[in-house]
């Protein structure tokens, strides 16, 4: 969804909402609140009802949608964490107080249409977010088309501040170690085979990985795949690299496959591809060698501490 649909589909709710305002406001005298259209609003956020959040900044937009119990982000797969942590602020968000009730200080809280983060959830509600106010835990909020700004206390302001990378998830792979009986690094064209020897140690190419430097080498590698979190995404526009630098498969006693990754070595960090995922990670190149360790890392042996 674009910018203009959604601040398009905002100015319909604005309506609704003003005329919900009125109606408050006129009905019950002795409820007259300045606060009671945003109280309501924030009333209505559920975290077990809700199944679509769109949000428009003034440079990206985003669609969170729940199909299956499962949540996504502009059609990626989304980070249950940190949906979950939006979804908890529904529930604790209120409001503390009146900011401003003149539209000349919209421009200073960062609240204006130009400025703002918009928030529409189920098509229902929506909400303008400004900036952090000065209070801990607070940011300024209205509703779409009135001039009054409100603190907003909890988590909200926070969350609805974060990016489309920040909304993704970041793990690419995920392994229990333990059922891994072999891995197949290549690397500069040479594979060697790490396998278990069913004592509770390790072969490197059918030899005794019993020195420390092999020992270390494997313990890194069966560490870096028990979660394999990516420090970026590569833009789905650009072509994967004709042939990796390295490869890593492992499998597990049954001859499953559980892990199986292309690395890429760029100066800037390391693509990590797979055959499974329709999309490309980043990693720090500190985690190159760790993760497909290069065979000379096994052709020392003088160290057999």
């Amino acid at each position: 969804m674009s910018r203009k649909t959604l601040l398009a589909s905002l100015l319909a709710l604005a309506v609704l909402t003003a005329v919900y305002v009125l109606v408050a406001t006129v009905g019950s005298a002795e409820e007259e609140l300045p606060d009671s259209g945003m109280a309501a609003a924030l009333a209505k956020l559920d975290s077990e009802s809700t199944e679509r959040i769109e949000f428009a900044t003034p440079t990206d937009t985003f669609l969170l949608q729940k199909d299956g119990g499962v949540w996504s982000v502009n059609e990626y797969e989304a980070d249950p964490t940190t949906v979950s942590r939006l979804l908890r602020a529904f529930d604790s968000a209120q409001v503390a107080g009146v900011a401003s009730t003149n539209p000349v200080n919209h421009e200073e809280m960062r609240i204006t249409d130009e400025q703002a983060r918009f928030m529409v959830v189920n098509e229902e509600v929506a909400v303008v977010w400004g900036k952090h106010a000065p209070y801990t835990r607070t940011g300024y909020a209205r509703l779409p088309g009135l001039d009054t700004v409100y603190f907003v206390r909890g988590d909200m302001r926070f969350m609805v501040g974060r990016s489309l990378f920040e909304w993704r998830n970041k793990v690419m792979l995920q392994v229990d170690t333990a059922e891994i009986q072999s891995v197949a690094v290549t690397a500069d064209g040479e594979t060697t085979l790490y396998e278990r020897d069913g004592g509770g140690g390790w072969l490197a190419d059918r030899e005794p990985a019993d020195t420390s430097v092999r020992r270390n080498t494997i313990r890194n590698m069966l560490q870096e795949l028990t979660e394999v979190r990516a420090s970026g995404f590569e833009p789905p526009e650009d072509e994967r690299p004709e042939a990796p630098d390295r490869v890593v498969r492992a499998v597990d006693a049954r001859g499953n496959e559980v892990a199986h990754l292309l690395l890429h070595y760029r100066p800037q960090n390391i693509l990590v591809m797979s055959p499974v995922l329709p999309y490309d990670f980043e990693i720090p190149n500190f985690r190159y060698d760790r993760i497909a360790p290069p065979s000379p890392a096994f052709g020392d042996e003088s160290d057999d501490s």
